[in-house]
């Protein structure tokens, strides 16, 4: 609710999907450079990415 700056009210009318990851990536003032909301599909797909690495998600270069 705050990181989106939403109100109680657009809240209580907000639908999540069940299973489907939201990803902010953040400024170093903890504001929304960019919002992802991951399908099922993506979902697996970021999943095979970080067991292929062996660590966590990858750096954006």
């Amino acid at each position: 609710m705050q990181l989106e700056k939403m109100t109680a009210m657009q809240i209580l009318g907000y639908e999540l999907k069940t299973g489907a990851p939201h990803i902010y990536e953040l400024d170093k003032h903890m504001q929304i450079l960019e919002k992802h909301i991951l399908n099922q599909e993506r979902f697996k797909k970021l999943n095979t990415l970080k067991q292929e690495a062996g660590h966590g998600i990858r750096k954006r270069t």
